[in-house]
């Protein structure tokens, strides 16, 4: 099993060469509308129509922020600070989320994807026992019924995010890193929250920023959840190649034009991990490649179909549950069972 070998012929099939003239049709479309949909909000009085033209603002929001996640990965510019000036626009301009705060996180989950301890995105849900039995007060409570909650938790993502970013931010040496991405999300949470109160009623305006960002997480959060939830847990001091790991604890959803576009490539997980610096445009050309790699050295190949990405998530959710209530149960009968003290 030789990942340099896999690697030459996905150089040789040039996969990993920059896709200048797609991503600037992606990023002027995207922007386009995004900015487009802010005319409309504010051309129109109409409530409920300004409502539906919020829901369809945080999908572009969530496109613009995937954007962001491919710049983050060096995938649009060869330059890495034409790279990290995008993404300081599309992640802490235009979603808030946080550019180096996405980079820090996002580069520890790649390094070791569905790790416990070492991956930061394995806090987002349970997946083992020991995780949940390891949560307090209000947090234990939720992640007790995940399986039930899933929506809400994915709801709460992107606005969770903000916090994380912001805090992140707040502990940073100073650098020219911490104070522009600083800048760009004072500037969101001027533009994006601030000025909504100048131009509409405060309910209005309230209600809006809630269903923004409520809308960005359903959406963001059910399409990254199908990326690893569900799949292999490595286990403190379990020991894989990178290959294995990077296979092993990951799911690809399968794809078709509307998939693509949704997922903005990462439903071609498996190979983003595998080479993350690649252009999403590509994927669909490596994931032959790397099925037939996989299958040559009996590396499973996990793909799956949308609606049966998120059966396998919430029964893996329900059954981590389950399992702990199991335990929880017996070590409380084991307690309360042992002979009375002799009189």
């Amino acid at each position: 099993m030789d990942y340099g070998d896999l690697r030459k012929k996905v150089i040789d099939a040039g996969l990993l060469e920059r896709q200048y003239g797609y991503y600037a049709f992606k990023i002027f479309y995207t922007l386009a509308t995004f900015a487009g949909l802010i005319a409309l909000m504010l051309s129109i009085s109409n409530f409920w129509q300004q409502m539906l033209v919020v829901v369809a603002l945080s999908f572009v929001s969530v496109q613009v922020g995937l954007l962001g996640h491919d710049s983050a990965h060096l995938a649009i510019f060869k330059s890495a600070k034409w790279n990290e000036l995008a993404g300081l626009l599309f992640f802490g301009f235009i979603t808030g989320i946080g550019y180096n705060h996405w980079v820090w996180r996002h580069n520890a989950h790649h390094a070791n994807p569905n790790r416990e301890g070492e991956d930061p995105d394995v806090a987002s849900y349970a997946q083992t026992t020991e995780e949940l039995a390891g949560k307090k007060g209000t947090m234990k409570f939720v992640y007790e019924r995940q399986h039930r909650l899933f929506i809400i938790i994915t709801a709460a993502s992107v606005t969770a995010y903000q916090v994380y970013g912001l805090s992140y931010n707040w502990k940073m040496r100073s650098s020219f890193q911490k104070w522009a991405d600083s800048i760009m999300m004072g500037l969101h949470f001027t533009v994006f929250w601030a000025v909504p109160f100048l131009l509409f009623a405060w309910w209005k305006a309230l209600i809006m920023i809630f269903l923004l960002r409520l809308m960005m997480g359903v959406y963001f959060g059910a399409v990254s959840a199908t990326n690893h939830k569900g799949m292999r847990v490595l286990r403190k001091g379990e020991v894989l190649g990178f290959v294995e790991k990077q296979v092993l604890t990951t799911r690809n959803v399968r794809n078709g034009a509307v998939v693509d576009f949704a997922y903005g490539g990462l439903n071609y997980q498996i190979e983003h991990h595998l080479f993350p610096a690649m252009p999403r445009i590509n994927f669909n050309k490596c994931k032959p490649i790397v099925e037939k790699f996989c299958k040559e050295n009996g590396i499973p190949y996990e793909e799956t179909g949308v609606l049966e990405s998120y059966r396998q998530i919430i029964g893996a959710l329900t059954k981590v549950v389950i399992e702990y209530r199991k335990a929880k149960s017996a070590t409380t009968i084991a307690q309360t069972s042992f002979p009375p003290k002799p009189i």
